[in-house]
């Protein structure tokens, strides 16, 4: 137990009496001093942690193709070219409760615009609750940031390179246009 309220003698007997058959209880001789101390060496190394898990499903709001009798309806849309689309996936980077090391990026994927007269792709970054979430319009999803990426310049190759770095406090974005090289990066709440 760390935190001020930790040093009440009171508390610690009502823990223990509660959660003693169950759980050990590890109490530190200055237990409001512990978060403080844990802070201050995180802030001169943030790296001392190697990885965290997850508290979140964090992914991508993309469209794929349209399947009959397996997407609902209510989802579907229809490019100039005429082709189907089911519209609001919620694709995949990180689980929750997944191992995810600082500094590094666990999954990196490939885009590419639904429409071949798009100039950008608007990627919209979405955390879950939820372990594998479907669409980003399930109840427990929530929209945590938007990344724009100028593909104009790329000629045939429109195709984007996202990976999400997981830092200290921070979950970082890195989208990459193929053809260019040219990055692109913005940062989202990692802690929720």
């Amino acid at each position: 137990m760390v935190g001020g309220f930790s040093e009440s003698g009171l508390l610690q007997k009502m823990i223990a009496d509660v959660l003693s058959s169950n759980i050990h209880i590890i109490t530190p001789p200055d237990p409001g001093l512990a978060i403080l101390k844990g802070a201050t060496i995180f802030g001169h190394d943030p790296f001392v942690m190697k990885e965290r898990r997850s508290r979140f499903t964090y992914g991508v709001r993309m469209s794929i193709d349209f399947v009959t009798g397996s997407h609902p309806e209510t989802k579907k849309i229809t490019n100039i070219d005429g082709k189907e689309f089911c519209a609001d996936r919620f694709d995949v980077h990180v689980t929750a409760g997944q191992k995810v090391a600082l500094g590094s990026s666990n999954v990196v994927k490939t885009y590419v615009p639904i429409c071949r007269t798009h100039s950008n792709i608007a990627f919209e970054f979405y955390a879950s609750t939820d372990t594998n979430p479907s669409y980003i319009t399930d109840p427990n999803c929530r929209k945590i940031g938007q990344l724009i990426v100028d593909v104009a310049s790329s000629g045939d190759d429109r195709s984007v390179i996202v990976k999400m770095i997981f830092g200290d406090t921070e979950l970082r974005v890195e989208a990459v246009e193929t053809a260019t090289q040219k990055p692109s990066r913005c940062t989202l709440n990692f802690l929720g």
